[in-house]
């Protein structure tokens, strides 16, 4: 649908592949995942996966997290931002209230998904945007950067459970995330 406007030429080289993945299982009770976590259930619960670098913007999760009224964020990945963020979330009061989890499995990731109310993708470009995808799959309401790609990969041309919002505005970002919630 999203190449109907393409010449006939190209359209009949093209050809539809679904994603390889099956979507992601919740195994556990969201109690017992936070619970193995030492995540308290006390608010909103916030997820990112992915690489902690400055591609995937969760500086922006983290700056816009002071805004979410009790909001918890849950990283799960690694990578070379990691101490940065930490810092960040110190010098904004939220340290407290971020749980860093390293890289996770598949199966956690699906328990995560399971126990969670939000997923947020704030990346600043994706080839793809296969976390927040799985996400989709796992039935989790998202707040994703505004990039045609995402938009290609979450829309479903109905009303989505998806928003939509410019990552680099951690004010529009907490807009976004609080407009989920409701």
């Amino acid at each position: 649908q999203a190449f109907g406007r393409y010449p006939q030429p190209y359209r009949k080289y093209l050809r539809r592949i679904d994603h390889g993945l099956d979507a992601p299982e919740a195994r556990h009770p969201r109690s017992d995942v936070l619970e193995r976590y030492a995540i308290p259930d006390d608010g909103l619960l916030l997820l990112n996966a992915g690489r902690l670098c400055d591609q995937k913007g969760q500086d922006q999760i983290i700056r816009a997290l002071p805004h979410v009224r009790g909001a918890r964020l849950i990283l799960a990945g690694g990578g070379p931002d990691e101490a940065s963020l930490g810092e960040l979330a110190r010098s904004l009061g939220v340290a407290d209230r971020i749980h860093f989890l390293g890289v996770v499995s598949r199966e956690a990731l699906g328990d995560l998904l399971g126990a969670v109310d939000m997923f947020v993708f704030p990346s600043k470009w994706e080839t793809f945007g296969l976390a927040a995808v799985e996400a989709a799959m796992a039935g989790v309401p998202i707040v994703a950067a505004d990039l045609a790609v995402l938009r290609e990969v979450l829309s479903t041309g109905r009303e989505e459970p998806v928003g939509f919002v410019d990552p680099t505005h951690p004010e529009a970002l907490a807009a976004a995330i609080e407009k989920q919630r409701a």
